[in-house]
């Protein structure tokens, strides 16, 4: 019986570690997408998340808009 037990430890241990593993993975994916929201919140890229074209003009309009706002 004793026998069967030290058997399944590496079967559990396998998945333990892959929980663990999935975890990670899913925290630095969340991680790197909060980071690229903020760059593009933030900086001066004319770019959208949710796709398509937009018509901005490319004269910096990006950059006085987030000033405008903080006033």
């Amino acid at each position: 019986m004793r026998h069967k037990r030290l058997l399944a430890l590496p079967f559990l241990l396998r998945h333990v570690q892959s929980i663990g593993l999935n975890f990670g993975l899913f925290l630095c994916v969340a991680g790197i997408v909060v980071l690229l929201q903020d760059l593009l919140r933030h900086g001066d890229a004319e770019v959208s998340l949710l796709g398509g074209m937009h018509d901005v003009p490319r004269s910096g309009t990006a950059s006085a808009d987030r000033d405008h706002d903080k006033s």
